[in-house]
């Protein structure tokens, strides 16, 4: 592996490490309850910017009874 090819594997390791600690961090720093609406609205964005007109919440999970 050459000195060009080694420090671009390096690179894009270190960029993955920062990335998934930085993803740590977020997580942390939100709660729960306020994760969740994020996380809903995150996905009514990207559902907007790919040309869905409307966007439907989902539907709640029923617990069943027995």
């Amino acid at each position: 592996m050459s000195l060009k090819q080694e420090a671009e594997r390096r690179i894009a390791e270190l960029i993955k490490r920062w990335d998934d600690f930085n993803c740590s961090l977020a997580e942390r720093a939100l709660p729960e309850d306020r994760r969740r609406k994020v996380s809903e609205m995150s996905l009514q964005d990207k559902a907007l910017k790919a040309g869905q007109k409307t966007v439907q919440k989902p539907a709640k999970k029923r617990s069943k009874k027995t």
